[in-house]
């Protein structure tokens, strides 16, 4: 009852709206953004995902008052009034102050991280050049790691991702542009939580479906499709995991690496549902013979652009699970 009435009032209001199955999408009264304003169905708790946004965590009501521009007490009675304009008498609801309307407070356990800004630099500092000759020697172009807010370190020389959700920065990774000892190639922030973090979660907001890769440069690869989000790892969380239903895609695409076949299958398990779809993506052959031709490991980092949007194509024709 409270989602049709939800979705009527936005209509009333002229706007377009998406559903998802916990969730309807449409216009931040805000900032304006129309893809990023989520309403939780059940029970109209309200937020924008977009990270320069000031509408904060509210309520439905507050969407009507302030795309009306009239008072709140006038919008709960748009809300939830019966044909005379009372009120009709509702049980009540938690109190919003003390009380956390969400599912689950996603970084609950962590705090937010501050970039080490003295020794970072963008990639479009002259001192950033190599840093910028490793993003592309790895087949990631300048405009697409700066999409990504990729900065680089020449103190360290390493170029450094950072790990962001709902526009804050919780982590980041580092990763050495030298060839060096395995252990040291790459480094995490202090208080690094790899089973809370998903990498590229605020891009994959905008996707009705999901591409699931181990690092972040496997998942980057998959820009020409959208959608991609990296675990940093094979070995898969609970909080991960719920992280991903929170996404709440149709379509899921299972894309770890190829050692990591047991997880790829658990993994796909669990974000199996009646009305989402789950595929297991591979390498395309021509990746592989590359990759061994040149005594190299094969993964979908080391795809072109059009290799991987290749490798969805074929799960959706081959590996649907």
């Amino acid at each position: 009852m409270l989602a049709a009435r939800m979705i009527d009032i936005i209509d009333e209001c002229g706007y377009s709206y998406r559903e998802r199955p916990r969730s309807i999408y449409t216009t931040c009264p805000s900032c304006g953004s129309d893809k990023k304003f989520s309403i939780l169905k059940k029970n109209g708790a309200c937020v924008c995902y977009r990270g320069s946004c000031d509408f904060g965590k509210r309520w439905f009501e507050d969407w009507i008052a302030l795309t009306k521009g009239i008072e709140k007490k006038e919008a709960r009675r748009i809300l939830h009034g019966g044909a005379d304009g009372e009120l009709i008498s509702l049980p009540k609801g938690p109190s919003l102050a003390v009380t956390n309307p969400f599912e689950f407070d996603p970084m609950s356990e962590l705090e937010a991280v501050a970039w080490p800004s003295a020794s970072l630099f963008s990639l479009d500092h002259e001192l950033s050049e190599d840093g910028v000759e490793y993003l592309k020697s790895r087949g990631i172009p300048k405009k697409l790691a700066e999409h990504h807010s990729i900065r680089y370190s020449p103190i360290d020389r390493r170029v450094v991702l950072p790990i962001k959700r709902y526009g804050t920065c919780y982590g980041y990774q580092a990763r050495s542009i030298d060839k060096g000892l395995p252990q040291d190639r790459m480094r995490n922030n202090t208080g690094f939580r790899r089973d809370r973090m998903i990498m590229f979660y605020d891009e994959a907001m905008d996707y009705d479906h999901i591409i699931i890769t181990e690092g972040p440069f496997d998942g980057l690869k998959f820009a020409k499709v959208g959608g991609y989000i990296s675990t940093l790892g094979k070995e898969i969380s609970d909080f991960q995991i719920e992280s991903m239903h929170s996404l709440e895609p149709n379509k899921v695409f299972v894309a770890l690496d190829s050692d990591a076949d047991d997880e790829a299958y658990k993994l796909a398990k669990a974000l199996r549902s009646v009305d989402r779809e789950v595929y297991m993506v591979r390498v395309p052959e021509s990746c592989v013979e590359r990759c061994e031709s040149q005594g190299r490991k094969y993964d979908f980092g080391e795809c072109t652009f059009d290799e991987a949007a290749l490798a969805i194509r074929q799960a959706l024709l081959l590996y649907k699970d």
